[in-house]
């Protein structure tokens, strides 16, 4: 049994995603510079290795029968641990959406605690997804946001292997940059942390002033894709950023007892939207000047981008 009480990627090793290993060998067969392609073969031993559960507008049978499929996955292989992000992205839609009336605050409320009650096995530990720093005003909804975790956490029945939460998922800020990145710019009215280290300490001091146990505050972050800065016109950008690059791979040596982990969330290399304004799945972030274009659907390979990622890596692979 993994005891959530600790930090357990200490002691375990990180396997990849095998579907993930698959899509960047295949990508690597396409190279046809040699240092390049020597550089991505890495990146097929040091992928994603976390599960994630997602949400949307389903009905309470849909999403319980997805959520009983992965307990059903999980429960297969007793002796595999797995760490699980709960609902990348879904937290700071559902909290900044426009009142708790609405379908999205209802289905979150519902659907989530049934996905962490129902996914408290042995070998699992889980963390609830809560954006990043950049989520929204966390100066003045810590508090108020700290204790939606929590109204979610109790409704779950307190799970014993909740660990706390995922910041970064599919982002692009830096752990400790100082000064952060946009403090001087056009919206740095909204009072937000200047990374994500001090975001981590300001959600996990909110989190256990309102009750929350310490040993179900801890953080992992998503480094998948923050290997460079200063390519984004805006911390609100999100897709496809031209220039990016693999971030600090994944490890436990955080040098913060807050962070359990740097881990790779994201499959990089996967496009975040495509760029094309007539597609039925466009969003205007993917059309931006400093996403890359052209760039297929979400979800698809992206060739042209998984090599800028392995180009740009720092640390270098």
């Amino acid at each position: 049994m993994l005891d959530a009480g600790t930090n357990v990627w200490k002691g375990h090793k990180l396997h990849v995603d095998p579907y993930y290993r698959n899509e960047v060998e295949k990508a690597t067969e396409a190279i046809k510079d040699v240092e390049l392609r020597n550089k991505a073969t890495r990146v097929a031993s040091i992928g994603p290795g976390t599960e994630d559960a997602e949400l949307d507008q389903a009905s309470l049978a849909e999403y319980q029968s997805y959520i009983d499929l992965i307990a059903e996955v999980i429960n297969a292989s007793p002796n595999t641990s797995f760490a699980i992000v709960v609902e990348p992205r879904a937290f700071p839609n559902y909290f900044n959406d426009t009142g708790i009336s609405s379908n999205l605050a209802k289905s979150y409320r519902r659907n989530v605690p049934y996905a962490l009650k129902t996914l408290n096995l042995p070998n699992v530990i889980t963390y609830l997804d809560v954006g990043n720093s950049n989520s929204m005003d966390w100066d003045i909804h810590r508090n108020v946001a700290a204790k939606e975790i929590i109204n979610i956490y109790k409704a779950a029945g307190s799970p014993s292997q909740f660990r706390g939460f995922a910041t970064n998922v599919a982002n692009f800020n830096s752990w400790d940059l100082l000064p952060g990145e946009f403090v001087t710019g056009d919206d740095s009215r909204y009072i937000r942390p200047q990374n994500e280290q001090h975001f981590v300490r300001i959600l996990s001091d909110a989190l256990q002033k309102n009750g929350l146990p310490a040993s179900a505050t801890h953080a992992i972050m998503d480094t998948s894709r923050s290997g460079v800065f200063g390519l984004r016109y805006s911390w609100d950008d999100w897709c496809n950023i031209n220039g990016a690059g693999f971030g600090i791979r994944p490890t436990s040596q955080t040098g913060d007892e807050r962070l359990d982990a740097f881990v790779w969330v994201k499959h990089p290399g996967e496009s975040d939207g495509t760029s094309d304004s007539s597609g039925s799945g466009y969003d205007v972030f993917c059309g931006k000047d400093d996403a890359l274009k052209p760039s297929p659907d979400v979800g698809l390979w992206h060739q042209e981008y998984f090599e800028m990622l392995v180009r740009n890596a720092d640390p270098s692979l």
